[in-house]
């Protein structure tokens, strides 16, 4: 198997981190339409709150870590509606469950 790797370089956002929307811009420009964010409390909280997110695959464990919150930082709309997945289906996948997707008002 050939493996194959490119690095690419963004810029940071004013907090230091990557520029989010200037990644996936970028990406975008290479023909990528979808990326996987796997990750802790912060990247993905950082990509719900800056609205960059389309659709999600969410797995809950039966493991609990404790310590960080898994997702940070998110309000309902001005409408006080809260945000969260539409058109919802779910699996078991052994002990865990995942929950797919559209992300948006759930009214």
């Amino acid at each position: 198997m050939r493996v194959r790797a490119e690095v690419l370089s963004v810029r940071a956002d004013p907090q230091g981190c990557v520029d989010l929307g200037a990644a996936l811009t970028l990406l975008g420009d290479l023909g990528i339409r979808s990326v996987m964010v796997e990750g802790g409390a912060q990247i993905i909280s950082q990509f719900l709150r800056t609205g960059l997110v389309d659709y999600c695959v969410i797995t809950v464990s039966p493991r609990l870590i404790g310590g960080v919150r898994a997702v940070d930082g998110l309000q309902q709309d001005a409408g006080g509606t809260p945000v969260g997945l539409r058109a919802c289906r779910y699996q078991a996948l052994e002990s865990d469950l995942i929950a797919f997707g559209a992300f948006g008002d759930v009214g």
